[in-house]
């Protein structure tokens, strides 16, 4: 097993992206082109933890389909091969 990671500056408490998979098709030849892409992605997540001026607060409207999770800050997952 293999494994890369980088911190996201900026997050509320200490948070990472990782990659990693086994060293038949993940190894340290291919880390730098991994590692160039989570810096890029964890540089796009630090802008989105900038925290808003305080201000009045406000209620939330309830949906039944509605996680109650901003859909901004759910979690997604996507997958891009490596060169």
């Amino acid at each position: 097993m293999f494994c890369v990671a980088v911190p996201v500056p900026g997050a509320p408490s200490p948070t990472a992206l990782s990659v990693s998979g086994p060293t038949t098709r993940f190894s340290r030849e291919r880390a730098g082109a991994a590692a160039a892409l989570l810096q890029a992605a964890a540089a796009r997540l630090t802008g989105q933890f900038a925290c808003p001026e305080p201000g009045p607060a406000r209620r939330r409207e309830s949906h039944s389909s509605d996680s109650g999770v901003p859909p901004s800050s759910r979690s997604t997952t996507s997958t891009r091969k490596l060169p």
